[in-house]
């Protein structure tokens, strides 16, 4: 990489860093490579790279080309089928960073819980490591030494691509008056009166419907042979027979 020392912008190149400097700042000394040599800076290698097609752990870049060009030409993969998370569990396959991994689950009990990583949060971050970038989950991956913490980068990775399963929700009580299906009411099965009257109404009477007796009784003939030994009743006798005993009921 170099660094242009005038204006910090930065180049991979040394024929595009040259071009900048004759360019942006008139340098007439590039030519013999002079300003090249001396923006050189190293940069910091990648130490491993991910497959996101399967989960493949590269350790080299030439391993990782032959890999990757073995999907395009005899397994037909596109960059449709290129997954980040599958990026990310390629990189977990690291000895180091496995070890932890495993043991961070067996820790967690979260052996079958399902695991995706968004590439918004947890992708290459921009301008890593060549500026004060913060690295996101896969810089780490990619750039891990022996001198970094394995088991915070599995914590790390655990945290951004844990994903709970939802359990059902639980439906809302049923209401009281709910709770039971109402019964439509019972018909009787005694055959109603087509007289029935409504509740409180008046109480019929059929003597009303009856025709009156007075023409009738003047239509009677009287009888002319009367009865003949009749006894009159003493109803005074029995007046007071009836009120004495109702008086002293004891004499009885």
């Amino acid at each position: 990489m170099f660094e242009c020392e005038l204006c910090l912008n930065i180049y991979f190149l040394d024929k595009d860093f040259i071009h900048h400097h004759q360019g942006s700042h008139r340098c007439q000394v590039c030519v013999p490579k002079r300003h090249v040599e001396m923006a050189r800076r190293k940069r910091v290698a990648r130490t491993g790279w991910g497959c996101g097609f399967c989960v493949h752990f590269s350790k080299s870049w030439s391993e990782r080309c032959n890999h990757i060009s073995e999907h395009f030409e005899r397994r037909g993969n596109t960059m449709a089928d290129w997954k980040h998370s599958r990026v990310i569990w390629s990189l977990l396959q690291r000895p180091e960073i496995l070890q932890e991994w495993c043991r961070l689950l067996e820790t967690k009990h979260r052996t079958k819980n399902p695991f995706a990583w968004k590439a918004s949060t947890t992708g290459r971050s921009e301008g890593y490591p060549d500026t004060n970038t913060q690295p996101h989950l896969q810089d780490l991956l990619e750039f891990y030494t022996s001198s970094e913490d394995a088991a915070a980068i599995a914590r790390l990775a655990f945290e951004t691509g844990l994903r709970e399963k939802k359990l059902p929700s639980i439906p809302p009580p049923v209401p009281e008056k709910d709770r039971y299906p109402q019964q439509p009411p019972q018909q009787s099965t005694f055959p109603q009166s087509q007289h029935a009257a409504p509740l409180f109404a008046a109480i019929y009477d059929p003597m009303t419907d009856m025709p009156a007796w007075n023409p009738l009784l003047g239509t009677i003939p009287e009888d002319p042979f009367q009865p003949a030994n009749v006894v009159t009743l003493d109803y005074d006798a029995l007046n007071a027979a009836f009120s004495h005993s109702y008086n002293h009921p004891g004499q009885f």
